[in-house]
Parts: structure tokens; C-alpha cells; sequence
């Protein structure tokens, strides 16, 4: 919008031909020519002062033209005055211009823009019925004025006190209408952040111009047709700039001034016309004595107005102690202190400020004493949605009490202010939007909360969110942390647990490959079998596979347990595979050595496994260089070796299986190689059949014959005769009946064999003579002697 406009232009002709006609009757004085000359400069500042300088300027067109008419009322009406008096035509224009004056303010109050949130104003705020009344009193001054001048000779003579008492009764009645119309927008709107300080302020206004000029024209001052008119203009020139004024703060810091004022300055005009008025012989000290006191109610009109504000200026002075407060560069610290500053500008000690925030969702409030609580809470829905669409972000319990009926939805929520007594809410932002809100209690609070308030509340709201953000990033961390050392120490428990747990498994692992390892391991007496047992547990602690070759009846499975005991492995699994039961599986599943981590594979029969098997074996020796780690388990192979195919075997080297071990198949001692191991192992094998608590020995020539024998059985055919003669056994003693009676045939070596049918009834016996004399009686066990013999 330009500056000025054609309304401008209108203005200023109207003033200016007023002032020229004033100037004329005068005789161009040097105050006429002044106003004609200030006259439009004045006008350019009131039309520049109300033009649209914003976009979200949300003032009424309406109330901005009424203030121009205001403004130019005035200026017509210094040059009405200006001209001589007892002039029809500028008594009547000086009315005209009053009575502008006075409907334009009232039309203008009925017109505060609203500035928005969840309270529409009221239609009765609205209404136009002062500025009505207003015309109806200026209407009947203006004919008693006009009817000098339109027909002087046919009216009535008119004592000319009647045309003053006219407008001084308007000017009067005017600012009782203004009051009234304030106080009435004041009452139906004080919901509505920011109206309730504009009407107080009408209303401040129009008391002091009541106040200053009633006495003065009682005390005959100045002329009552000229000071209660001036009174009416200053104060709608006043009460428009409440209207307009961009900053409704502005506008109660003033209100509050204008009350000081009023009070320091009202007694000390009236004391000096008073005094200027009876004693004029004294008029220059009385003057001096006044500027002195006007200077000493302007020094202490800022103390003096300080208890006006809203609740004695206690909550502007906690918020802006709690504002600088939350400067501290500590998050928690300047928390504290902003809290505590707040909870210090309530009288009941009972009234604590709470910060609620959204996540993680926590109370924190504090003591008398200044410490920081914080509790777990959820803040209630829609408070932060509620307070976004309010002025300030400040949601009020009033404004929730007023949309109870209108607005359900509202109704928990007013509740929940209700149950925590609280006065007011405001939001607190970042950059991402609400982070909670700052709660606010009554704490016996009867005023609404002022626009002042509200503004400071969301200077300190939007220092806190800086705060918050630190605050809630910390709280997270510690929750986090709490969390982490919670599940620590879970996994610890686990992790204990689980070590245990693996402890005995591989406790059990061990156990059961001891078990199985016992007969390789505990008969070792001879040289062959400790050469074997010695290579074997070189080739274990190297973890390398090896290929394990052993005659019929030897226990490969014993040998191979050793291996395992004596590997790093032992603490892992012994998994036994039988090749002939090893099937190929058509779901893709791997082999046992394919998750047999950790621990030994033994393969027992290896040229019966199966094609593809074979192949995967030999891809997985085939990199086990390359995956040699601690967990990669070696692979012994089994392999039965008769001495009647040893040649095969030995010609099975080129295989490729054979070809992938880095070294010769350890071979293992028949029975026959280890003579010395032979009676350890008859005495326990039948010491592990004996009945009950007793075990079985065995007779020496029994012994004997069993050492005798060649044993092309090996191990199996020795624990075979020994289980098949301890069940028949009826001594404590497996003697030589005992195993003839189980087919027991010992064979020499480089005897001929026995013919098939040797040793049944009839037959010689397989046994060689013993010598000649007397019968030998069967060997007992020695009975106790008994005690004391």
C-alpha cells in the first residue's frame, strides 16, 4: 500500500480550507499559519502510521479509518479554535469535529482485532450501540450549533452558555461512553490474549481525561468548551492507538504508565491551576514548584507503576529470573535454577512449576531447596495440539473452562488441569516441533494471564527447548545406558550360565571320549603299543587328519577317542560315523564333518562310504591347510587291515582319499605284538564282569593258556572268550574248565591247526599235559580268619 492515498488528499483539503477561512477571520495570525503548515504533516504521519505494514497484521480496515477520521477531526478542530470565537460556522465545525472524534473512538473499540487461538470474540464485543449513542449526543449539539447558522433570525435567541454547556455535557457523556464501552469489552473479551490489555488501557485512558479535565473546568482553568473537548480528543487519540498499536505489551507497559501518571501527576496539575488560579501574584514560584514535582513523579512513576502489573509484577520478575537462569551453560543446572526461580514467585509453598517432557516422557520439577526430581509420566493428549493453536503457545485453564460446552473433546483435558491445579500450559518447541510444555500452577492466582505474561512465558519456553533438547538427549543416553547395563548384566548371567553349561559339555565330551578311549590308553606296557600311543599324540596335538590302520579285532574307536582326548579339541564333540550307515542326503543337508566344530570326526570303514561323500571328504581334506583354525575339526579315518590284504592296502596308497593325508597311516600293534599288555588286559576285562561288589580273577594255568594263544582276533576275540567264560564261571576264578567249556581252543603259533571236530567228546585234548601227581584241587578264594585267631 503507498503511503498516502486519496483519502490523504480529501483530509488535507478539508483541514486546510478550515484553517484558511480561521486564518482569514484572525487576520492570518502567526498560530494559524503554524497549523496550516503542521496541519498535513500531521495528517501524513497518522495516515502512515495506519497503513498495513504487515501480512499477518490482522487490524480491521474499519478501525484504521476510523482513526484517520479521529486524526483529522483534531486538526480541524485547532483550526476551528484557532479562529475567533462566537463564530457560527467554527462553532459548528469545532462541534462537528469533537463529535467525529468521539463516534470514530467508540467504533473503534467495538473493532480490537482478535489475535486468534481456540476463543472466537463474542458478538456482543462487537455491537455498535456505544458509537450510536455517542452520534445521538453529538447529533443534539450539533443542531443546537447549527440552528445559529442555518436560520439565526427565526431560532430562538440562545443565551451562549447554552451552545458550551452543549458540548461540555457531549464531551462528558462521550467519555462516559468511552469508558463504559471499554469496560465492556474488557469484561466480555478478557479471555483473548491481548484485547484484555487494550481495554484496560480505554479504560485507564479515559478515567485520566475524566480525572484532569472535569476539575479543571470546575476550577474555571481554561474555558470548559475548550478543555473537556481537548480531554475527548486525547483520550480517542488514545484509545486508537490501543486499537492499532502492533504490540499489545507495548500497550499495557503504557496503561501502567498512564495509571502512574494519572495518580503522581492528576494532584499536582490540579494543585498548581488551583494555586495559579487564586493567587496570580505568585503564578512563577507556583509554576517552578509544579515542574518540580512533575520531574519527581517521572522519576518514581516507573516504582509506582511496578504494583499495577498483573499480580504485583511478581510473575513478570520470576519469568524474567528464570529467562536469565536458564542462560547456565550446565542443562541440568539451568533447569533447576529457571524452575526454582519460577517456584519462587508463588506464596504457596505448595505450587511447584513442572517441565514436562515428551520424550522420554518424565516430569522434572524441584524442591524448596533447589533439587531437580524427576518422575516417569505421559503427558496428556492433545495438550501440545491445543497449545500450538493458542497465542504464545500458552494454553490457559480458563480457555479450556470456556470451551467446555461448546467443545467436548476438551473436557479430559480440562480435568486433567483440574487434578493438577494447573493455571496455565506453555509448549516448548525445537526444530522437530513440541518437546513438552511448562506447567504452570495457580497457586491462588485470581487475574487472567496477560499478554505481557504469555509473551515472557514463551521467551523462557523457547530458552528451554534449547535446554530440553541437551536434557532429553542425556536422559535418552542414561536410559540407554540403564538399559546397556541391564542387559549386561543379563548377558553376563547368560553368558555364566551358558559357561557352565559348556563347561559341562565339554566336561561330558570328555568323560564320554575317556570312556571310550580307556582301553587304548590303559594297557600300554609293551614297546609297540606305547611307539603307537606316542605317534598318535603327536599327530593329535598337531590336529592334523590321519588315517588309522588296524587289524581285524583291534578297537579302532579306543584309538581314535585317544585321539580326540589328546587333540586341543578335547573339550569339543567326538563324532563317530559309520560309513556303511551313512547315507547321502537328497535335502542338501551336509555331512557330520561339515558342522563338527570344535571337535574330532571319526569315519570307521571308509572305503564303504558312499561315491559322493567320498568326493566331498576329499574336497574338505583337500583345503584343510587353508581352513586349519582352531576350529576346524581333523578327520580320523579307520581302516581294517588283515594281515592277508596288507599288501592291498598298502597298493591303496595311489587312492585319491589315502593320497590327500600328509602323512603314512599309523599303523596299529595286533594283540600279538604286545605280550606284556596281555595279562592287564584279561585282569580287566574280568575284574568289569565280576558279580556283585567281588570281582573275577582268573586261574594261572588259565592265564597261561590265554597268553599261549596268538589271538588272530585280536582285542574282540579276547574279550569275547573272557564275557562268554565269566558268565559261566561259578568261582571267584575263571580257571581252565571254564574255558573249555566256552570252545576255548588255544593255537600256538607254527602249530597246525586244529581239525574242526578237536576238542569235542571223543576227540584229543586241546590242551597240552600238564605234569604227573596228585589232583590238583580248584583254586578258591581265601576265607576270612576269623577274629582274634
Amino acid at each position: 500500500m503507498p503511503a498516502v492515498d486519496r483519502s490523504y488528499w480529501l483530509a488535507v483539503g478539508i483541514a486546510s480550507y478550515l484553517g484558511i477561512a480561521s486564518a482569514q477571520r484572525r487576520g492570518f495570525e502567526l498560530t494559524n499559519l503554524v497549523l496550516l503548515v503542521l496541519g498535513p504533516l500531521l495528517l501524513l504521519l497518522a495516515w502512515r502510521w495506519t497503513r498495513v505494514t504487515r501480512v499477518e497484521d490482522t487490524t480491521e480496515s474499519a478501525a484504521r479509518r476510523a482513526a484517520r477520521v479521529t486524526a483529522t477531526a483534531c486538526v480541524c478542530w485547532l483550526h476551528a479554535r484557532l479562529g475567533p470565537a462566537g463564530t457560527p460556522f467554527m462553532e459548528l465545525a469545532a462541534t462537528l469535529a469533537a463529535g467525529s472524534a468521539a463516534v470514530g473512538c467508540t467504533y473503534s473499540l467495538a473493532r480490537i482485532a482478535p489475535v486468534g487461538g481456540l476463543i472466537a470474540p463474542v458478538k456482543g464485543a462487537r455491537s455498535v450501540d456505544a458509537a450510536a449513542f455517542t452520534a445521538l449526543l453529538w447529533g443534539v449539539a450539533l443542531a443546537v450549533v447549527a440552528k445559529r447558522l442555518i436560520a439565526p433570525e427565526s431560532a430562538p435567541r440562545l443565551d451562549p452558555l447554552t451552545l458550551d454547556y452543549a458540548a461540555t455535557a457531549a464531551s462528558i457523556g462521550s467519555l462516559l461512553v468511552i469508558f463504559a464501552a471499554a469496560w465492556r469489552v474488557r469484561v466480555l473479551r478478557q479471555l483473548e490474549l491481548g484485547v484484555t490489555d487494550r481495554a484496560e488501557a480505554a479504560v485507564a485512558l479515559s478515567i485520566t481525561a475524566l480525572s484532569v479535565a472535569v476539575p479543571l473546568a470546575a476550577i474555571r482553568v481554561a474555558p470548559p468548551d475548550r478543555v473537556l473537548p481537548a480531554a475527548l480528543f486525547a483520550c480517542a487519540l488514545g484509545c486508537h492507538w490501543t486499537v492499532l498499536a502492533r504490540d499489545a505489551e507495548a500497550v499495557s507497559s503504557a496503561m501502567r504508565g498512564t495509571v502512574a501518571i494519572m495518580i503522581l501527576g492528576v494532584p499536582s496539575v490540579l494543585a498548581v491551576g488551583i494555586l495559579t488560579h487564586q493567587l496570580p501574584q505568585y503564578a512563577a514560584p507556583i509554576a517552578l514548584a509544579g515542574a518540580s514535582l512533575s520531574i519527581l513523579a517521572g522519576l518514581i512513576a516507573r516504582d509506582v507503576a511496578r504494583p499495577l502489573g498483573p499480580e504485583r509484577s511478581r510473575w513478570l520478575d520470576g519469568i524474567a529470573k528464570a529467562s536469565q537462569n536458564a542462560l547456565v551453560p550446565e542443562p541440568t543446572m539451568a533447569l533447576s535454577a529457571s524452575l526454582l526461580a519460577l517456584k519462587r514467585m508463588f506464596r504457596d509453598p505448595s505450587a511447584t512449576p513442572e517441565l514436562w517432557r515428551l520424550e522420554p516422557a518424565a516430569v522434572l520439577s524441584v524442591d524448596v531447596a533447589g533439587y531437580m526430581h524427576e518422575a516417569p509420566a505421559e503427558l496428556p493428549a492433545g495438550i501440545c495440539e491445543l497449545g500450538l493453536e493458542e497465542p504464545e503457545r500458552t494454553l490457559r485453564h480458563d480457555t479450556l473452562k470456556a470451551l467446555e460446552v461448546h467443545r467436548p473433546s476438551v473436557r479430559p483435558l480440562l480435568a486433567w488441569f483440574e487434578v493438577h491445579k494447573a493455571f496455565c500450559a506453555t509448549v516448548v518447541e525445537d526444530e522437530d516441533g513440541p518437546v513438552g510444555f511448562l506447567l504452570l500452577p495457580r497457586g491462588g492466582r485470581r487475574q487472567t494471564l496477560t499478554i505481557e505474561e504469555a509473551h515472557a512465558l514463551r521467551g523462557l519456553a523457547d530458552r528451554i527447548g534449547a535446554l530440553f533438547a541437551i536434557n532429553s538427549t542425556l536422559a535418552r543416553s542414561r536410559a540407554r545406558e540403564s538399559e546397556l547395563v541391564t542387559r549386561v548384566g543379563n548377558l553376563e548371567r547368560d553368558l555364566s550360565k551358558a559357561s557352565d553349561v559348556i563347561a559341562g559339555q565339554a566336561e561330558r565330551q570328555r568323560e564320554f571320549a575317556g570312556t571310550l578311549a580307556r582301553p587304548a590308553r590303559a594297557h600300554n606296557y609293551s614297546a609297540a603299543a606305547k611307539l603307537a600311543f606316542t605317534e598318535l599324540e603327536q599327530r593329535a596335538r598337531r590336529a592334523e587328519s590321519t588315517l588309522l590302520s588296524a587289524p581285524v579285532g583291534v578297537d579302532v574307536l579306543a584309538w581314535a577317542a585317544a585321539f580326540h582326548r589328546s587333540s586341543p579339541r578335547a573339550n569339543g564333540p567326538f563324532i563317530c560315523v559309520d560309513a556303511p550307515s551313512l547315507p547321502v542326503q537328497s535335502d542338501g543337508t551336509p555331512p557330520p564333518w561339515h558342522w563338527a566344530w570344535g571337535g574330532t570326526v571319526f569315519i570307521r570303514d571308509i572305503k564303504c562310504l558312499a561315491t559322493e561323500l567320498q568326493a566331498d571328504l576329499v574336497d574338505r581334506l583337500a583345503r584343510e591347510p587353508a581352513a586349519n583354525t582352531e576350529l576346524a575339526p581333523p578327520i580320523v579315518l579307520g581302516s581294517i587291515n588283515p594281515p592277508q590284504v596288507s599288501a592291498e592296502v598298502s597298493a591303496s596308497a595311489g587312492d585319491p582319499l589315502f593320497a590327500l593325508f600328509r602323512r603314512p597311516p599309523l599303523a596299529l600293534p595286533a594283540l600279538m605284538e604286545r605280550p606284556e599288555d596281555l595279562r592287564s588286559l584279561v585282569l580287566d576285562a574280568l575284574a568289569r564282569r565280576g558279580r556283585g561288589r567281588e570281582p573275577l580273577g582268573i586261574e594261572r594255568h588259565a592265564l597261561q593258556l590265554l597268553m599261549d594263544h596268538e589271538w588272530p582276533g585280536n582285542e574282540r576275540e579276547l574279550y569275547d572268550v573272557l564275557e562268554r567264560a565269566a558268565q559261566i564261571a561259578t568261582g571267584t576264578l575263571v580257571d581252565t574248565d571254564d574255558l573249555a567249556a566256552v570252545g576255548f581252543r588255544p593255537a600256538q603259533a607254527g602249530s597246525p591247526a586244529m581239525p574242526p571236530n578237536e576238542g569235542e567228546p571223543g576227540g584229543e585234548s586241546v590242551f597240552p599235559r600238564l605234569p604227573s601227581g596228585p589232583p590238583r584241587r580248584r583254586s578258591r578264594a581265601p576265607r576270612a580268619r576269623p577274629r582274634g585267631s
